[in-house]
């Protein structure tokens, strides 16, 4: 395997990542793959607050809505 290996020479500024070629590839990689990272968080914990909110409704309001036959 002959593979050559690219040297990048990369600098943050500011929170913004460019190469020696004023290139913003590397800094979008960065934050795509920090983006997909917080969305598969937000959804994991999305779930959990809907099914949390869910039994909330279910022992708190939902007695009373059914109490006596009224749905």
């Amino acid at each position: 395997m002959n593979k050559q290996v690219r040297y990048l020479n990369i600098k943050k500024f500011q929170g913004v990542c460019l190469d020696e070629e004023l290139s913003w590839k590397y800094h979008i990689d960065q934050v795509t793959s920090k983006i997909s990272k917080m969305t598969g968080v937000m959804a994991k914990a999305m779930q959990g607050i809907i099914s949390v909110s869910l039994k909330i409704y279910e022992t708190m309001v939902y007695p009373y809505l059914t109490y006596c036959n009224i749905i």
